[in-house]
């Protein structure tokens, strides 16, 4: 399985590359040097684009984990199913930290899945690096972190720097806090 999970990574790597039109073989290098199966547990999985609705995979074929997708956990209101719990949420983050010794992104807005600004405070989600989607020019933390790792700063439409993609057009798109050869290091291990 090992041969198939690289050459899904090596494929995948080329693939986000070159729509991306990135020319610099260390981002390429830092997509294939890491697996996504002990992020995402056990398979089968829910994968949703650019925030559609949910579709579950067929079964646990990790060909579905390389698309276009970074892993984390959601914790943003959402209306096919109810929303997370800070319990819930800490608890799956625990799981995968036992299950591949890291910590899982977060994605959650500054006013968390109450809509009220309380965010997730807890001891083991404030730990987790923090995925902030805040489409503003300056972007605020939720109450339980003091920095975000990446920010997602456009839908595209409304944000900063809401233009369109040369070749793809209009898109969620994401910041990470850092230089270069930073988010190569920081993707091979996530931390806050």
């Amino acid at each position: 399985m090992e041969d198939r999970s690289e050459k899904l990574r090596a494929f995948f790597a080329k693939l986000i590359c070159t729509a991306a039109k990135l020319g610099d073989p260390r981002i390429e290098q830092a997509f294939r040097a890491v697996q996504r199966e002990p992020f995402a547990g056990p398979g089968p999985w829910l994968l949703t684009l650019g925030g559609h609705d949910y579709v579950k995979t067929p079964d646990d074929d990790p060909a579905f984990l390389y698309q276009n997708l970074l892993l984390a956990l959601d914790a943003e209101p959402n209306a096919i199913g109810g929303t997370v719990t800070v319990a819930q949420t800490a608890e799956a983050a625990g799981r995968l930290n036992m299950a591949t010794a890291s910590l899982p992104l977060i994605y959650i807005n500054r006013y968390g899945p109450d809509r009220r600004g309380t965010g997730l405070p807890n001891n083991v989600l404030s730990r987790c690096p923090l995925w902030l989607p805040a489409y503003s020019s300056r972007p605020v933390c939720p109450p339980g972190w003091s920095k975000w790792v990446l920010w997602q700063h456009t839908d595209g439409n409304i944000g900063s720097d809401a233009v369109p993609v040369a070749g793809i057009g209009r898109c969620d798109r994401s910041r990470f806090a850092g230089a270069i050869a930073d988010l190569v290091t920081w993707w091979k291990n996530p931390q806050p």
